[in-house]
């Protein structure tokens, strides 16, 4: 069985990184228990039975396993599974299952605002994509209890719910801005109590309340018809997603809508649906992330662990020194969007491309592969993934930072990296993995994604724009990224 792929960097850069979306359908889905997870507090990772192993390639009457009650109070437990159960068509043991792989999840708490977790008045939601690629948190409206729903109060404009269109470099969403208060982090086996990000902006995505959304939205917030509708699980791939790009402002574009068609609405920037990190209060720990990944080997697992520390250099948990991490990677913002840039210097035997200038790159856990420029690899065709023969092929490349611009400040991280992974021929992989850490595909662009697989087996630290961290007794300015 394979998987679907996902990207899920914002349009004006997916479209121009991404050179490929295949879908690929599985078969066979099965009956499952319920389990539970370890996890020993400080090491970032926790284990699954060989039962748990077993049940994330299954369906009907699948209950998610448990995640680890004993993290601190700023860090949340990631997963990369089959994803939640509602993504399986129908949600029965026949037809095709459209799961995908690479895909690392999270849970979190939506509260109405001032209410606190423990109050029976939140939910908590698993199976939410992390995704350092894009900004905002994204829940599906079917993932949510509607009593919960309706006690978020809307965003309006003239009276009227605001709808986010909102565009992933593989789809669309569109949903009601409502107000909420989100906790992540010190997970107790019930809810996220440790962090909280109050009042803020969520985008409830295939919102009943959205009112009819015209042919005419419909047609802009879908690239007249180009990109899929993505305002379901089973369309989406996760109960929600996630947004913690190191930048703080979303693009979104707003409506109202009613029967007789949407108009276009501005909105205030804080009533956006913007980074929640930037939001973290009480703690001081709003400054950026840290993402943690398992390794895996060169065939990929069933699946993965690893874990999200909220702030840098706040806590003993996420500090950073002059010698740990080694890379320092300063960005650059460009119309908002964070951009490093890096190259392949060589890929096997195959003879890398030249690049006429220095390619961008992002470090994106959205994406579900590595999209690269350069490598010279053959591909499978007009589908664009590299299929090195033999495989894996060891690539190797340079990752430096941004060069300063009147968009933003790169600092003065700077300097070269040198930087290897493995490629694989996605033919030959063992596709009942849905953790793999060679899946690369063919940008036809000078640009460079460094998606999912890059995570696996590093500690990456991500500091947001608009905030200094010390870095050996010196302050380096955000937005940068170091592992």
């Amino acid at each position: 069985m394979a998987g679907k792929h996902i990207a899920r960097l914002p349009a004006a850069l997916g479209a121009v990184a991404v050179g490929v979306m295949l879908t690929l359908m599985l078969a066979s889905c099965g009956g499952g228990g319920s389990q539970s997870m370890s996890m020993s507090q400080g090491s970032g990772f926790f284990s699954l039975s060989a039962a748990q192993v077993a049940m994330v390639t299954q369906c009907t009457q699948r209950q998610d396993p448990a995640l680890p009650t004993t993290l601190a109070s700023n860090v949340a437990p990631l997963v990369v599974d089959a994803g939640p159960c509602a993504y399986y068509p129908s949600n029965n043991s026949a037809g095709p299952i459209n799961a995908a792989q690479d895909v690392i999840y999270t849970t979190v708490t939506i509260c109405p605002p001032q209410a606190l977790p423990s109050s029976g008045a939140c939910q908590t939601i698993d199976h939410v994509q992390v995704d350092t690629g894009s900004v905002g948190l994204r829940i599906l409206a079917s993932a949510m209890n509607s009593a919960v729903l309706q006690t978020l109060p809307a965003v309006s404009s003239g009276g009227l719910p605001v709808n986010d269109c909102y565009q992933y470099a593989d789809g669309w969403t569109w949903g009601v801005l409502r107000t909420a208060d989100v906790w992540v982090g010190g997970y107790n086996g019930t809810t996220s109590q440790g962090e909280t990000a109050p009042a803020i902006s969520v985008d409830i995505v295939g919102d009943p309340a959205s009112g009819p959304i015209s042919a005419a939205a419909q047609s802009t917030c879908s690239n007249g018809g180009a990109w899929a509708s993505e305002n379901s699980v089973a369309t989406f791939g996760a109960n929600g997603i996630l947004g913690v790009m190191p930048a703080q402002h979303e693009f979104g574009t707003y409506y109202t809508c009613t029967a007789n068609g949407c108009n276009a609405v501005g909105i205030s920037p804080t009533q956006e649906a913007n980074n929640p990190v930037y939001a973290i209060s009480g703690t001081g720990d709003n400054n950026g992330i840290v993402v943690a990944m398992q390794s895996i080997g060169a065939t990929g697992a069933p699946t993965a662990t690893g874990s999200l520390t909220f702030g840098v250099g706040t806590q003993a948990n996420n500090a950073l020194s002059s010698t740990n991490p080694t890379t320092y990677v300063a960005a650059a913002m460009i119309n908002g969007l964070p951009y490093t840039q890096g190259w392949i210097t060589a890929a096997g035997s195959y003879r890398p491309l030249a690049p006429a200038a220095q390619p961008a790159a992002i470090f994106d856990t959205g994406t579900s592969f590595l999209s690269l420029y350069g490598s010279g690899m053959p591909v499978t065709g007009t589908q664009m993934w590299l299929t090195p023969t033999p495989s894996p092929v060891s690539v190797s490349a340079v990752v430096q930072g941004a060069i300063p611009n009147s968009g933003g400040n790169a600092g003065a991280l700077t300097a070269q990296y040198a930087v290897s992974f493995p490629v694989a021929n996605e033919t030959t992989l063992p596709l009942q993995n849905w953790a793999l850490n060679d899946l690369a595909a063919n940008s036809t662009t000078q640009t460079i994604v460094w998606g999912a697989p890059f995570f696996f087996g590093r500690t990456i630290y991500m500091v947001d724009q608009g905030s200094s961290v010390l870095v050996g007794g010196s302050p380096a300015n955000g937005p940068f990224y170091a592992y």
